[in-house]
């Protein structure tokens, strides 16, 4: 099994029909089973502008017959069973890949690739949520909650895991303040730290996030695990800067890099 890696697509249907499109090309010219999954962000979105959405990509899905499984991101409405506008409706805890179209893989999703174990943690923290519409356009889902962490660490250790934020500060990025938001940096941090325990506990030697806008690979050295820890944050609405292929099959090779991030979630 192949699996395209996708960025933030932000509501993009053009960027995600050419991407499907480019994945059944690859798929038809290899002649292997393949699987794409969005890493939040994707434009589940309330009113009739997300049912347009839904209604586009799940045709481009059919058109292609690749399969597209989606994590929630901090800009992605929730909605509820009954509202195919929100991911809660698309939810999908145990998705299989042999039948399973499309769908919202929830915080905590666990499932097997071949030789890969995958785990999913959804969620981010909005830089503009002061200027968003709490319900309308901002939902107090979006972070990582301390629920999401404690109901993860009960479960196995996983090979890839995959999230919208990063567990840790990509290179070169700064911590966002503003002053109309005074708590927005510490919630920032907050949710880097809750994905740093779940990263601890899932013991993943790869992790592939969205949500920076910023593509890079780095490395994170732990004594705590025994192993180092690839990272790879995807662009967004770019098919070049904003996918990454796994070949589940294969073991997940951690590649040398030139960045190397602190453990602990500070900077080097």
């Amino acid at each position: 099994m192949h699996v395209c890696l996708i960025g933030d697509s932000h509501g993009n249907v053009r960027f995600l029909r050419h991407t499907l499109t480019q994945i059944s090309a690859f798929r038809d010219r290899l002649q292997v089973d393949v699987l794409a999954i969005s890493l939040g962000d994707f434009g589940f979105w309330p009113g009739d502008d997300g049912l347009d959405f839904i209604e586009a990509v799940t045709a481009a899905v059919d058109a292609t017959s690749v399969p597209l499984w989606v994590i929630d991101g901090n800009h992605d409405y929730p909605g509820s069973r009954g509202q195919p506008e929100g991911y809660r409706h698309w939810s999908n805890p145990r998705p299989d890949p042999a039948a399973t179209r499309f769908c919202h893989l929830p915080r905590g999703t666990r499932f097997r690739l071949a030789n890969t174990a995958f785990g999913i943690c959804g969620g981010a923290v909005s830089i503009d949520r002061r200027s968003r519409t709490p319900g309308s356009s901002w939902w107090p889902e979006e972070a990582v909650s301390d629920a999401d962490v404690d109901r993860i660490e009960g479960t196995g250790q996983v090979d890839v895991m995959l999230s919208h934020d990063s567990p840790w500060p990509p290179p070169g990025a700064e911590l966002y303040h503003d002053s109309r938001d005074p708590t927005l940096a510490g919630d920032l941090v907050d949710n880097q730290q809750r994905l740093r325990d779940i990263a601890s506990h899932w013991q993943p030697r790869l992790v592939v996030h969205g949500h920076w806008h910023h593509p890079y690979t780095a490395l994170v050295k732990s004594d705590e695990t025994g192993h180092d820890t690839r990272v790879i944050g995807l662009d967004y609405e770019n098919f070049e800067t904003s996918t990454h292929w796994l070949d589940t099959s294969s073991d997940i090779q951690v590649a040398t890099t030139s960045h190397n991030l602190d453990p602990s979630g500070g900077t080097e």
